[in-house]
């Protein structure tokens, strides 16, 4: 709730008559201007790092859009993931494993797609490691050029395909999943998270399962790489600019600058520490 372009982008809509809903933190810059403009607001769940509050704010956004219509869709796909926790979890030991062999490569297609995404950002933000997300088919047509380096497959990757396609309902990317899987295979060592027996029940589960995969995933690497998986510096002082910058270049804004808070971020980081390893269970669900 305290990041600049979501509040500017709330403060536009809001100035050019859009109706506006927010996700957020009680509290925060965001949701008190939520309360200015009596927009609806969801509660995120205190104490948690914004990657691992993934699952509460895709529930309360689906609330929020489609209300009582969407609770058992939500509640089914919560009742999924806890019965595959145990299955991703060691899936996702191997898949830290797997990832420190050279520099990430994550592909899906379609509507699995935003799992690549996640599993890029996740990586980044808890290992400290550069991914590559690669979004079939279409989205890739000019990313294959850098597939080959003069001829010969360009060495230190790692590939990772999570596939979700059900011949039934997707025949394209069940098609291209097949291909992309051997295209791989002949470049380098590469590991396939079959989600689509999740994705047959439900899409949303499959989604977060991919999610909840990657951020256990990614912590295991950043141990293995002995990196802090709660710190981002730079992410911080980025924002620390950013906000100085908006906050002095608007015209009577329609909220105030956040408000410091002594000792807050030593509490967040140790709190952000314990949610890592709350969300690698149940809190994803």
């Amino acid at each position: 709730g305290e990041t600049v372009e979501t509040i500017e982008c709330v403060r536009r809509a809001a100035a050019a008559g859009a109706r506006v809903a927010v996700v957020t933190s009680p509290g925060s810059t965001l949701w008190r201007l939520a309360e200015r403009l009596r927009a609806p607001r969801a509660p995120v769940p205190r104490g948690l790092l914004p990657r691992a509050a993934l699952a509460a704010m895709v529930g309360a956004a689906a609330g929020l859009v489609y209300g009582e219509a969407v609770r058992g869709y939500v509640e089914r796909a919560a009742r999924l993931l806890e019965e595959a926790a145990l299955g991703l979890r060691e899936f996702s030991a191997r898949a830290a494993e797997h990832l420190s062999r050279g520099a990430p490569v994550v592909a899906a297609c379609g509507a699995m797609g935003p799992a690549a995404w996640r599993w890029v950002h996740e990586l980044a933000e808890n290992a400290k490691v550069y991914a590559v997300a690669e979004v079939y088919p279409e989205a890739m047509h000019n990313v294959v050029a850098a597939w080959l380096d003069g001829g010969s497959p360009l060495p230190g990757r790692a590939f990772l395909l999570v596939r979700g396609a059900n011949p039934g309902d997707d025949a394209l990317c069940a098609h291209v999943e097949e291909s992309v899987e051997r295209e791989y295979g002949r470049m380098g060592p590469t590991l396939v998270h079959d989600l689509r027996g999740l994705r047959a029940e439900s899409l949303l589960a499959a989604l977060l399962a991919s999610a909840m995969a990657a951020g256990m995933a990614s912590v295991e690497l950043a141990r293995a790489r002995r990196v802090d998986p709660v710190e981002t510096r730079v992410i911080k002082m980025l924002k620390e600019r950013m906000v100085a910058a908006y906050y002095s270049t608007l015209d009577g804004p329609a909220c105030e600058p956040p408000r410091p808070r002594v000792g807050a971020a030593s509490r967040s980081s140790s709190a952000g520490r314990q949610n890592l390893g709350k969300r690698r269970g149940s809190s994803f669900t």
